[in-house]
C-alpha cells in the first residue's frame, strides 16, 4: 500500500497542474521531505525486510548464536541504508498532539504536546493554525506552514489503562473486532488491546471496495 501511494503521489508531483495540490494535501512539506517519503529506496528495503520477518518467524527452525549475529548484522545493515534515505528530513517538522486553543481574527492559538523523544512529559509549544485541530488526534506541521495534517489513527497518545501514563502507540493488527496496539519505549504496559471504532473505519476506507476486487 506505501508503495502504491508513494507511486501516485510522485505522478502528482510530476504533472505542472497537479503538483501543487499534491503539496497542499501535504500540508506544503519542502520538496526533500515528499521526495523522502516516496522514495523507491526506502520501500525497496522495508518490503526487503519484511521478507526477511517472514522467513525467520516462520520458516526457520532453531538458530545458533553465529545465525543470530549474521540475521543481527544484516538488519543493522539495511537499518543504515533507511537512515541514509531519511537523514534528518524529520527533524523540523513538528508531530503534535493539540490541547487548549484560543480563536482570534481568524487565527487559532495552539497549546500543543511535541510528540519527540521518548520521555514524558512531552514539551509543550504554540502553534499558530487557520484551521481547527481535535484534541483526539495526532498531526503533523509542516515549518513556516498554518495547515496542520490529521494522520490517520494509526499512531496514538493515549493513557495505558494500568499506570493511566501518557504514551505514544502504534496499530499492530486487529484482533477480532479490538485493536492492538504496541508501544516501543513505554516498556511498563507495551501492549494495549481494546475496541476502537476510529481504527475500524480507517481500515475499510483502506481496503479496496468489492468492485475494485472484482476488478
Amino acid at each position: 500500500m506505501g508503495e502504491r501511494l508513494a507511486k501516485f503521489t510522485r505522478r502528482l508531483q510530476d504533472d505542472k497542474d497537479k503538483r501543487e495540490i499534491c503539496r497542499g494535501l501535504f500540508g506544503n512539506p519542502s520538496t526533500e521531505f515528499l521526495n523522502m517519503i516516496t522514495d523507491k529506496g526506502l520501500f525497496a528495503v522495508l518490503k526487503e525486510v519484511n521478507d526477511y520477518r517472514d522467513q525467520w518467524k516462520g520458516h526457520s527452525g532453531a538458530l545458533s548464536d553465529q545465525e543470530h549475529e549474521q540475521h543481527l548484522r544484516l538488519l543493522e545493515s539495511k537499518l543504515s541504508e533507511t537512515r541514509k534515505i531519511i537523514q534528518d528530513k524529520w527533524e523540523s517538522i513538528l508531530l503534535l498532539s493539540p490541547m487548549g486553543s484560543e480563536y482570534s481574527e481568524g487565527i487559532f492559538e495552539y497549546q500543543v504536546k511535541a510528540l519527540v523523544g521518548t520521555r514524558t512529559p512531552f514539551k509543550q509549544v504554540i502553534v499558530r493554525t487557520l484551521t481547527p485541530m481535535d484534541k483526539s488526534k495526532m498531526y503533523v506541521l509542516h515549518p513556516q506552514q498554518q495547515y496542520p495534517v490529521e494522520l490517520l489513527p494509526f499512531i496514538r497518545l493515549m493513557e495505558s489503562p494500568k499506570t493511566q501514563a501518557n504514551a505514544v502507540y502504534f496499530y499492530n493488527r486487529m484482533q477480532g473486532n479490538e485493536v492492538r496496539w504496541v508501544s516501543y519505549h513505554f516498556d511498563k504496559e507495551s501492549e494495549i488491546i481494546r475496541p476502537d471504532s476510529a481504527v475500524n473505519s480507517a481500515v475499510k476506507l483502506l481496503l479496496p471496495s468489492s468492485s475494485e476486487v472484482q476488478q
